[in-house]
């Protein structure tokens, strides 16, 4: 049984016409074409049946009626594989031969047969319109004339006597009517066809509009975060829709139906009927509110009514929004209390308050304005910035308000003023202020800027008398600390040569002692003084000898290292420290100062020379006596004849 079903499933999929997606044109045809199949098909079949029991009919005609079945069935085949031009000119050619074929079997025109040409003419119409009526009209004629001169020339079978050009006439007509008949009936139906698409098509369109419209209607009832109610002029309920859970202290399933005065206080009630008699008058409400106390405290509701249009005098209803308005009422209030307290603040602050809107004027004045600058605050109000502030500061501030508008408009941050401004003041004076501003800021632009100016005269005139202050005391500083680098240096330093003196001297030889006691370095000393220097003074007189000192001072500071120093031990007596210098390389040097001095003109005396003793620092050796050492050492050259360098001994 399953098997049966099975079959017949696959009979009627087979049976049914070919569907091409996207080609609505080649799915009517190949449609036509799976009728007139079926149908030649089916007409074929009966034929054959019934000429099964007539002994008249030649086997040659039942022979070519199974080849028509069979052919026709591999044109159902090409059909179904898409091939739909084939199929229809094959069956329009095969239905024109078998036709003939099938009257020529039958031996005259006066068979059944020969009608079958209607039929063709009509498949042709209806599977290729005019052309196929035309074409089929002309050739089932021509088919009826051949078989005529056939049957005259008695080349069929059973030719009849009685055929003339009549009869072909007669059939001509008839295949031209069928033609018409056919051509007008095609006409008819594609006419009604495309009626029927338009139709089709704009009530398609229209229910996607009216869905798209219901959609649309449906989101935007369910975006409403406010409940909508659907009430009767007495005040019944009759329908409900929230996105919410509940309303005030009513749930849903218990406000449908009922009347307001079931779920909600008497006050409230009121309100909702003056709504709805106020919406009933006017067509619309906007504004009434109302208050339910609830478990969690006061709530506001606004209502907005409206005629529900559509309804008749006697059952007038009404579409009710109702608002939640608690935060919004309690901003409000929030708003007042803080206005309030803020004017407060304002009226009792010594500071100027002020702001300006976007057009530059002054909106507000605290009442300090009167204190600080002596204008009453009405007097100012209303004003541009130009009855502030002074010039300087005025463009400033215009400076500063064009920086924050385009600050604004291209997506940065505008900054907070604070800056020191000139303001006038009524007497005719001006002041000056520490003005702190802030911009504030909407879509469509600058608001408002509010600004505080506190009076700062009295501080810039400390802050000048404190600053002329600092002045002097960093003079005075300036002056004691050149003094006292003067004073250092003349501790330090010989008067008249400006070498270091014997004070200082000592304390470097010193140190020097102590790295040589701690590291083991190196570190010598030389002391000099000039041959008969008293002849000089006494010859030339001690200016000249001053001048002396000084050269020589100037010649052996210059010959000596950095690390060297150069001190002036008493009258004509010099003293050098060597460091990182032995006993050799110290004799060296001393070699060459006494070269260098002897051969060096001085002024007046022309050649002085001058008498040395060297002596290098032996480890654990104090200061005084490594003196010692290199004094008698100096002893030695002077009374060895002078103009010499005598080594210390160990």
């Amino acid at each position: 049984m399953k098997t049966i079903v099975t079959c017949m499933k696959k009979l009627l999929v087979w049976l049914a016409p070919p569907v091409f997606a996207g080609d609505e044109e080649k799915t009517r045809q190949a449609r036509l074409a799976n009728i007139i199949g079926l149908g030649s098909l089916a007409f074929i079949c009966i034929v054959i049946v019934g000429n099964a029991t007539d002994d008249t009919v030649p086997h040659l005609t039942q022979i070519i009626n199974l080849i028509a079945c069979f052919v026709i069935l591999q044109f159902l085949i090409c059909l179904h594989r898409g091939k739909v031009t084939l199929a229809r000119l094959g069956m329009i050619l095969f239905g024109f031969f078998y036709i003939v074929m099938v009257t020529a079997s039958l031996g005259t025109i006066y068979s059944s047969a020969t009608p079958v040409f209607t039929f063709w003419v009509l498949m042709t119409g209806v599977l290729f319109d005019l052309r196929g009526i035309v074409l089929g009209s002309v050739g089932a004629s021509l088919a009826v004339l051949g078989l005529m001169l056939a049957e005259q020339a008695h080349w069929m079978p059973m030719p009849s006597t009685t055929v003339s050009v009549s009869d072909w006439i007669a059939y001509t007509i008839l295949f031209a009517f069928t033609g018409g008949l056919t051509y007008y009936i095609n006409l008819g139906t594609k006419r009604a066809l495309v009626r029927a698409k338009t139709e089709i098509t704009q009530r398609k369109i229209a229910e996607v509009q009216l869905q798209a419209t219901k959609d649309k209607l449906h989101g935007m009832l369910n975006a409403l975060p406010e409940p909508l109610w659907e009430i009767s002029l007495d005040g019944v309920v009759h329908d409900y829709r929230s996105p919410c859970s509940d309303h005030g202290a009513a749930l849903p399933e218990n406000i449908l139906g009922k009347r307001l005065c079931d779920f909600l206080p008497t006050d409230a009630v009121e309100q909702v009927t003056t709504a709805l008699q106020e919406a009933a008058h006017k067509g619309q409400s906007c504004g009434i509110t109302y208050t339910l106390q609830l478990p969690q405290g006061t709530r506001w509701f606004e209502l907005s009514v409206a005629a529900k249009p559509g309804c008749d005098k006697q059952d007038q209803r009404f579409i009710c929004l109702v608002r939640d308005t608690t935060r919004r009422q309690q901003a409000e209030d929030a708003l007042l209390v803080s206005e309030a307290r803020y004017r407060l603040l304002a009226d009792v602050a010594r500071d100027v308050i002020w702001s300006v809107n976007g057009d530059g004027l002054l909106t507000f004045v605290s009442p300090a304005s009167e204190t600080v600058l002596g204008y009453a605050p009405a007097a100012l109000q209303h004003q541009t910035m130009d009855a502030m502030f002074a010039p300087a500061s005025l463009d400033f501030w215009r400076d500063y308000v064009q920086q924050v508008q385009l600050d604004h408009k291209t997506g940065k941050s505008p900054k907070s003023l604070r800056r020191e401004m000139e303001c006038f003041c009524k007497d005719g004076s001006t002041i000056w202020t520490d003005v702190t501003a802030h911009p504030t800021f909407h879509k469509t632009g600058l608001v408002e800027v509010i600004g505080v100016s506190r009076d700062i005269t009295e501080h810039k005139r400390m802050v000048c008398e404190l600053q002329h202050a600092r002045d002097a005391a960093e003079s005075a500083n300036r002056a004691l600390q050149g003094a006292y680098e003067e004073l250092s240096r003349i501790a330090i330093t010989d008067p008249l040569t400006g070498v270091y003196n014997r004070r200082q001297f000592i304390k470097i030889a010193q140190m020097e002692i102590a790295q040589v006691h701690r590291y083991q370095t190196t570190v010598s000393m030389l002391l000099f003084d000039i041959d008969h220097f008293k002849s000089i003074n006494d010859t030339y007189g001690h200016l000249t000898g001053d001048r002396i000192l000084v050269e020589l001072a100037k010649l052996v500071s210059a010959a000596l290292r950095q690390v060297d120093v150069l001190a002036r031990w008493g009258g004509e007596e010099f003293v050098v420290i060597m460091p990182q210098c032995g006993a050799p390389e110290a004799i060296q040097l001393a070699e060459k100062l006494r070269i260098l001095i002897a051969t060096h003109p001085f002024p007046e005396v022309r050649t002085v020379t001058v008498s040395l003793g060297v002596a290098e620092c032996n480890p654990e050796e104090h200061w005084d006596a490594w003196f010692k050492r290199v004094d008698q050492a100096l002893y030695r050259a002077k009374s060895s004849g002078r103009n010499m360098v005598c080594l210390a001994f160990e």
